[in-house]
Order: structure tokens, then C-alpha cells, then sequence
């Protein structure tokens, strides 16, 4: 799925699609804070990244495919997103005259190019909350199968509980609001409101996420989990008290980075004793 896309019509939000070609963000000091974050985050773990082949996914402008091959030494660096964003970034800097580097549009699962290649390490950030259940079950087995074994898998998404979740909630003042009720209703309202629909809904809490990268394989190896930002604390006491089948924990978690790594052996389920 598209990112912004509506899944009730298929249309991609136009303000979405405005927000990434801001003009702010197609320039190389934009890059270089994204690059910071973007380190900030994958450095959280013990990964050697010296000569590995990595995949971004959801790689947006292609800033931190750019920073890994420049910085991080890697063998090679491969972009990949449903929009070539980076294309209209041509005044800025030219993403074929690097070495190693290599940003490519369209379905990961479909692409090509990818498709007989294994890779050592994969990234991911900002991407997958934006994708229903099964479009991010079906990447992740992508993934799986090809990371080479003892491969690590580094995402950051947020999740059901974050601000962000169903935008324009700042806009409309209104926190929260697809804890409480469906899209269907919400985008009634946004439409109202500010005259679009929201752009997107994360489906997912971060056990959720968990259970879904434990069950395409991964072994979890560290989880940092974020507060959901929400400043009115008695927030949480409505939530809790309309939505008391999920504990105090995941309602306060927005987002979520985690490590995980592909089994080197698999195990053999005829070991359980049962």
C-alpha cells in the first residue's frame, strides 16, 4: 500500500504527498538532521555494520541509504519506497554518481531487482505503521527470507497509541481519537473540520508488532519502547477506563525500536516435549 494511501478508496492524501515534497526536506541540511536521528536510532544496538549489504525500507529521500554507504562503510546500501522521491532531489545531490548506493521504486516483494538477493542487515523507519496487518506480514516474511542467516533487522514504527496516529489530531484538538472510534467516523469529522480525511491510522499496539515479528521468525533481541507523547495525562485515565482490556504499559507506549535478528539454525519443532 501506498503511504498516505486511503484503504476505504485507494486515493493517496494530497497532503501527505505534500509533506514529503516540502521543499524544507529536499535539501542536503535536512538530510544531514535526518541522518542524525536516523543514526541516533539504529546506534542504539550492537550492530557491526563494516561491509554488510543493507536494505532500507520505506527509505523516503534516500538520506539515510546515503549516510550508511558514506559513513558506516558498508558494502552496499539499497533504498526502497513506493514514491522515488528522490528523483526531484537532482539540484541537491545526484544519487547515481555514489558508489554502492542504490534507490529503487516501487513493491518490495515485487521489485526485480531484489528479488535473488540476500541481504545482512535491514532497516526501517517511519514506514510500517503506515501499512495494514497482512501488507506488513507479508514484507516482514520478504525480509525473513532474504536476510542470511545470523542477520539482524533494525525497525522503528509507531504504534496504536501514538499521537501521530490518526494525524491532524493537534489541528482538530481532539487527542487520541482512533483509540474510540472507527475511521469511518473520524474521517466524517477531520473531513469537516479541515476538509481531509486522515491520512492514516496505525492498526497496531507494540505488542502487536512483537507478536507479528516473533511469529514471520525473528528472534527479538532488544526492545526500546517510547512514551506516546500525549501531554494530558487524564488521558490516560479515559483510555483506561474505555479501553481496560490493554494495560497501563501499552497505552503509554507511542512508539517502538526494536532488534531482531534471523535464527542461524532453525529450531526443530520435534525437540518440544509435549
Amino acid at each position: 500500500m501506498t503511504p498516505g494511501e486511503n484503504p476505504e478508496t485507494g486515493n493517496v492524501d494530497t497532503p501527505f504527498i505534500d509533506e514529503l515534497y516540502a521543499p524544507e526536506k529536499l535539501t542536503l541540511e535536512y538530510g544531514e538532521r535526518a541522518s542524525e536521528l536516523w543514526k541516533h536510532t539504529f546506534s542504539r544496538f550492537e550492530i557491526d555494520w563494516t561491509g554488510k549489504k543493507v536494505l532500507d525500507f520505506g527509505c523516503l529521500w534516500g538520506y539515510l541509504s546515503k549516510f550508511l554507504v558514506e559513513n558506516k562503510e558498508v558494502s552496499e546500501a539499497y533504498g526502497v519506497d513506493i514514491l522515488p522521491i528522490w528523483e526531484h532531489m537532482s539540484d541537491v545531490w545526484d544519487y547515481k554518481s555514489i558508489p554502492n548506493l542504490h534507490l529503487l521504486a516501487g513493491n518490495i516483494v515485487e521489485l526485480e531487482e531484489l528479488q535473488d538477493m540476500k541481504f545482512d542487515i535491514f532497516t526501517s523507519a517511519g514506514t510500517m505503521f503506515l501499512l495494514s496487518p497482512s501488507t506488513l506480514e507479508e514484507v516482514l516474511i520478504w525480509m525473513y527470507n532474504h536476510l542470511h542467516p545470523g542477520g539482524s533487522a533494525v525497525f522503528r514504527t509507531r504504534t496504536f497509541f501514538s499521537h501521530m496516529g490518526g494525524d491532524l489530531h493537534n489541528d482538530t484538538k481532539v487527542p487520541l481519537p482512533h483509540l474510540l472510534f472507527p475511521r469511518h467516523i473520524i474521517d466524517d469529522f477531520l473531513q469537516e473540520a479541515s476538509g481531509f480525511p486522515s491520512g492514516y491510522m496505525s492498526p497496531m499496539s507494540s505488542a502487536s508488532y512483537l507478536m507479528l515479528f516473533h511469529r514471520v521468525g525473528f528472534e527479538i533481541i532488544d526492545v526500546v519502547k517510547f512514551s506516546s507523547g500525549v501531554k494530558d495525562k487524564d488521558v490516560y485515565s479515559m483510555f483506561q477506563d474505555k479501553l481496560w482490556f490493554y494495560n497501563k504499559d501499552e497505552l503509554n507506549t507511542g512508539e517502538i525500536i526494536v532488534h531482531l535478528k534471523k535464527p542461524i539454525v532453525e529450531r526443530d519443532i520435534s525437540e518440544l516435549e509435549v
